[in-house]
């Protein structure tokens, strides 16, 4: 029985890598004899006192190796400190945690210039501190191997200077790029950071009591800090814009998706609209346009939705994936496109896209699932060849990803820009600014509606003059 029990907390996902001091593997205290705490009287000669200086002298020329340096850094966290110290990290990192319980917005001190330009919000270049526990896959390895794997945004050279120049640090520590991480290690990262511009339009109000706020969030913005946005996204701008500080996500938009959004001002109303959208007793409402002439009749879609990458971020159907299930009505038909009526009954990632793209109506201007890459048939139905054809629509978004990020080297001009830092990569080059295709998709959160509630939002230009039931 013991020998079962120690197998299941070795392979639990969540299991801690080590046990607490004082426990044993069944999790029973260990019995430790106690050492008088009575000093004792030891008479010392002469010839031990020489020898004590003798070593005291050596200890001070020596000059310790790497695997000393881990013995000797600062002692891990002890296991009952930890809900503190995760407190102590999201209030650092401005909350940036989902979920009801996270998704909180920055601090009113956390202060940074806006400017505007062609119909965008830019903000300035600011300093930053990101932080984060060491993950559980990160134990034991080398900093620098871990920076190298998860974070590859800059190279090799950058991160061996971060570290040499204390911009990267573990538990407020200098480390050198092979200091082996450890459990519940603190990792922080000094940045000078850049972020891409979002649309200018507001983030218009369209309720607000003492437990919500609804607004109706533009294309382009994302809900909430990710990636590399912060300061450019819905949460944020609600503090900056609003004064409306410390808000809490109840559910997600994508960030080119527009349409109502709901915000909770305290944790207990964010997991109450959470647990409601999860039971499936809030009605939600989108307008798309879709490519081809759609079905006059209702369509109902119940393909299973599976993660296609994680890493790019985009979806297919399949008998693997999650149970999903979206009605379409068609609203109007414009010359070769289609305005639809969407209506999820569950939430998954990218639900009416993936599925609008199996029926063969995928959103006209939707950068994933239109792409060349998905064959002939446009992603529509299931193929038979399905590996092959993720991996050529994985490198296709790989592709164009890095085409709209690509960027140019302007050294001698760049010095002439505010904020300019001269030890900061992104400092030297420049970037386009998106252009207004790629700023939105068209695709509209129009109303959600629960247990005595509702709320709704205007149609875009897009789809205007749709009068909706």
């Amino acid at each position: 029985e013991s020998q079962s029990k120690k197998q299941r907390m070795e392979n639990a996902d969540d299991a801690a890598s080590s046990l607490a001091p004082g426990e044993n593997d069944l999790g029973k205290d260990v019995q430790h004899s106690v050492p008088s705490l009575e000093p004792a009287e030891v008479a010392v000669t002469p010839a031990e006192d020489g020898e004590k200086e003798r070593k005291k002298a050596a200890r001070a020329r020596h000059v310790p190796d790497e695997e000393e340096r881990q013995r000797k850094r600062k002692p891990r966290p002890k296991k009952g400190d930890k809900r503190e110290q995760h407190r102590d990290v999201r209030e650092q990192e401005g909350g940036e945690e989902n979920g009801a319980e996270g998704g909180v917005s920055g601090r009113p001190e956390e202060q940074v210039e806006f400017y505007f330009r062609d119909g965008l919000r830019c903000v300035h270049p600011y300093d930053y501190k990101f932080s984060t526990f060491t993950k559980r896959r990160w134990v034991g390895r080398p900093i620098l191997d871990v920076f190298l794997e998860e974070f590859q945004s800059e190279s090799p050279e950058y991160y061996r200077h971060a570290m040499l120049t204390g911009r990267i640090l573990v538990n407020d520590e200098r480390v050198t790029h092979a200091t082996l991480l450890r459990d519940n290690d603190v990792i922080t990262h000094h940045v000078h950071r850049h972020e891409p511009p979002v649309s200018a339009d507001p983030l218009a109000i369209v309720y607000q009591d003492e437990q919500i706020v609804v607004i109706d969030k533009p294309a382009s913005i994302p809900v909430h800090p990710c990636g590399r946005y912060r300061h450019n996204t819905a949460l944020m701008l609600m503090g900056h814009v609003h004064g409306l500080w410390g808000l809490h996500t109840c559910h997600r938009l994508d960030r080119l998706t527009s349409g109502l959004l709901i915000f909770a001002k305290t944790p207990q109303r964010a997991r109450e609209l959470e647990t409601a959208m999860q039971a499936r007793t809030v009605a939600k409402e989108y307008v798309c346009r879709t490519i081809g002439l759609f079905p006059r009749d209702p369509v109902e879609c119940s393909e299973p939705i599976d993660v296609a990458n994680f890493k790019l971020g985009f979806c297919t159907v399949g008998p693997g994936g999650k149970p999903s299930h979206t009605r379409f009505e068609l609203l109007r038909h414009e010359e070769d496109t289609s305005i639809v009526r969407c209506l999820p009954s569950t939430g998954r990632m990218h639900q009416i896209r993936v599925h609008l793209q199996h029926l063969g109506h995928p959103i006209s201007n939707d950068p994933i699932y239109r792409l060349a890459a998905w064959g002939l048939q446009s992603g529509q139905g299931r193929d038979p060849e399905e590996s092959e054809r993720i991996r050529a629509v994985s490198a296709a978004i790989a592709t164009r990803l890095a085409a709209c990020d690509a960027a140019g080297t302007d050294l001698e001009a760049s010095a002439d820009r505010p904020h300019y830092r001269p030890d900061c990569t992104e400092c030297g080059v420049t970037r386009p600014d998106p252009p207004p295709h790629d700023r939105c998709i068209f695709l509209h959160a129009r109303s959600y509606r629960g247990p005595g509630w509702a709320f709704e939002t205007p149609l875009p230009s897009w789809a205007a003059g749709i009068i909706l039931p």
